[in-house]
């Protein structure tokens, strides 16, 4: 997915299954791309990567000036830590986790886990003002107790990146997948609308089997309150 610099450079991550990555860059607004700056990542089969590895990624920038990136992963491949990655081999049980880099991009590192496991993912972060943010993800099959459908966390913006708590309570945004369904549908990236409502497009599945897609316009509950 494509990302914004500071200085106003577009990238955009670039793979093949079983191939190269790359990052682009435009400086003229997409008009024109630099697409020489090939990728590597520490501690990384890439034998073992059967799909484009940058294809989904969603970057972010640093206030130092390190490029992140939140990454959808296959859970044989990027196991849990300590745990034994399942037998089942779909996109319930993938996940989100984050790479960094310290050279605009040519090399990337692991980074701490994010989410609370499997089937989270699909994330976007928004800036909420001054240091506050809000991730916006998919819990996407019934891996876990959790509520399939669109969610999000609020988290807060540090010198060197970001932190988010998904032990706490969490924004229910989506719940229209049915108990029938075991997979929901996703893709609910969050914006701010200009009288300052949040607005959350989405995917869900259901009860008849089919994909709807629907918008929900909503504001951010007063502290202490509820995530649901």
């Amino acid at each position: 997915m494509q990302g914004k610099l500071a200085d106003g450079t577009l990238i955009l991550g670039v793979s093949a299954p079983g191939g190269s990555d790359f990052l682009w860059r435009s400086r003229d607004k997409g008009k024109t791309w630099d697409r020489t700056m090939a990728c590597s990542f520490e501690g990384v089969d890439k034998s073992r990567i059967w799909w484009p590895f940058m294809g989904e990624t969603v970057f972010w920038q640093a206030a130092n000036g390190d490029l992140l990136g939140l990454w959808r992963v296959d859970h044989q491949v990027f196991a849990l830590p300590g745990a034994n990655p399942p037998k089942k081999r779909d996109d319930t049980f993938e996940r989100m986790i984050v790479f960094r880099s310290k050279d605009a991009g040519q090399t990337w590192t692991r980074e701490p886990e994010l989410g609370s496991g499997y089937t989270e993912y699909y994330p976007s972060i928004l800036r909420l003002g001054g240091d506050r943010l809000l991730l916006t993800f998919t819990v996407r099959g019934r891996v876990s107790q959790q509520q399939i459908g669109v969610q999000a966390v609020l988290g807060r913006e540090t010198r060197d990146g970001f932190g988010f708590d998904f032990t706490s309570d969490r924004l229910i945004l989506d719940d229209r997948t049915p108990a029938n369904q075991e997979q929901g549908g996703g893709f609910g990236p969050t914006v701010r609308a200009g009288d300052g409502t949040l607005v959350t497009s989405y995917s869900y599945r259901g009860a008849d089997g089919k994909t709807h897609l629907q918008v929900v316009r909503w504001t951010l509950p007063p502290p202490g309150a509820g995530g649901r």
